[in-house]
């Protein structure tokens, strides 16, 4: 059984006192304030104790960001699939040293989680043990990973923290760069191209929507503390020219919270009566959500972060009227995701990992390749269902009524396809 990465064991480690986290109070209802603080009191540690160099981007406020939108997290989890979701080939020689990398999952669930942090983070960590002549590679989370400069050098030490909420304190191991002329031993990462410059880091390629995903998640903690609060005072009776004893108001009040208030009480009739010079008013004080036009935003934005993703908005299940098209532009999105995404996407993660196999020594390096993502074809479909309508066995209308349910099944097996094999975390 391959080697376990000592970390994971339990082993001592060094422990710190973490700084504390803002406040609970108005501003922690927000997720993505949360993940901030969260990410500032960790990071105000490992950086002014450990000495870890600051991410420019809170990979906390990208992992928050992933679980607050369904678009952004199925076009990660699509460009995933796309790209080592078909599996991956190599010779036998080298099939005996990465197909089964460690002692608690295989190679293709390190690739997916790999893959995974690559596109979510711009930063993938593969660790490397040895010992006794074995050697081990496990995944490490972006999430909990931070480099560290070796001064006066640019050589990096790599930092893997836990950090305990309950008591506040982190514990952390320090790895060397894994090299080839290392000792068998250290972290590997793969490191996104940085627009700004940043040496110890990488930039996922979606930093163009990022605010747009940051909207989008402060709309639904909008809408959620709307339920919360914003229902507990809904409209004011104002009665002029009556004097109302407490018994009367709270008669009053009563009334309306059992009789009007609520599903079941729905579209009843109010029926008051009240007397000379006397005035009955209702003002509404809470406004609602479409009064916000919140969803209108939501539903502009959506197709930007498909576009931010580089991906057709029909793939994260955007279908606007007038863009249904038939099976051929069905096809031809898919093969221009493949084009333009997937395919240059597999020649850089196929790269990285035959110089990282070749660094270890392992044989035939070069073998390993993806598997390429698969488009299904739209024309044989096509071809079938119009030569059962020329043979009269089925009408033209029905073989254009199973062209239009065919391309719906069609994609929603692509999308099946791509996302079957994606068990992150699991």
């Amino acid at each position: 059984m391959k080697l376990r990465n000592p970390f994971y064991k339990g082993e001592p480690t060094p422990r710190v006192r973490a700084r504390p986290l803002v406040a609970s109070g108005d501003v922690m209802e927000d997720t993505i304030q949360k993940a901030i603080s969260l990410y500032n009191g960790v990071q105000a540690t490992l950086s002014d104790t450990i000495g870890a160099k600051v991410p420019p981007n809170n990979p906390y406020e990208l992992a928050t960001l992933l679980q607050s939108n369904g678009y952004h997290s199925r076009a990660i989890r699509i460009k995933c699939a796309a790209t080592v979701g078909q599996g991956y080939e190599a010779s036998p020689a080298l099939r005996q040293h990465i197909d089964r990398p460690n002692s608690e999952y295989n190679f293709q669930t390190l690739l997916r989680r790999w893959c995974f942090d690559k596109i979510l983070h711009g930063n993938a960590y593969i660790d490397v043990v040895s010992a006794n002549g074995e050697t081990a590679i496990w995944h490490m989370e972006a999430l909990k990973m931070r480099v560290k400069q070796v001064a006066p050098t640019l050589e990096k030490l790599f930092v893997y923290y836990n950090y305990d909420v309950s008591t506040g304190y982190m514990g952390y191991a320090e790895y060397p760069e894994f090299t080839r002329g290392s000792r068998g031993e250290g972290v590997r990462q793969f490191k996104a191209f940085s627009e700004i410059g940043n040496y110890w880091y990488g930039d996922p390629d979606y930093l163009s929507i990022k605010n747009l995903l940051q909207v989008n998640s402060n709309i639904i903690q909008s809408a959620l503390l709307f339920y919360k609060r914003g229902l507990q005072t809904d409209t004011a009776v104002i009665v002029k020219g009556a004097d109302l004893g407490p018994e009367e108001e709270e008669s009053i009040r009563q009334v309306f919270n059992q009789s009007f208030v609520g599903l079941k009480n729905a579209r009843k009739v109010l029926l008051l009566q009240i007397g000379q010079n006397e005035e009955i008013t209702f003002e509404k004080l809470s406004s609602s959500l479409q009064d916000e036009g919140t969803s209108l935003i939501r539903k502009d934005n959506r197709e930007e972060i498909a576009t931010g993703h580089g991906l057709q908005p029909r793939l994260l299940g955007i279908v606007s009227a007038g863009s249904i098209g038939g099976g051929g532009e069905a096809e031809a999105q898919m093969q221009m995701f493949k084009l333009l995404f997937a395919d240059d996407h597999q020649r850089e993660c196929e790269e990285w990992w035959q110089n990282f196999f070749d660094d270890l020594g392992f044989p035939d390096a070069k073998s390993f390749t993806l598997n390429p993502m698969k488009v299904l074809d739209a024309s044989q479909d096509a071809t079938d269902l119009a030569t059962l309508a020329d043979k009269q066995i089925i009408t033209p209308q029905q073989a254009q009524l199973a062209g239009s349910e065919w391309l719906a099944s069609k994609a929603i097996r692509q999308l099946r396809d791509l996302s079957k094999t994606l068990d992150y975390g699991q």
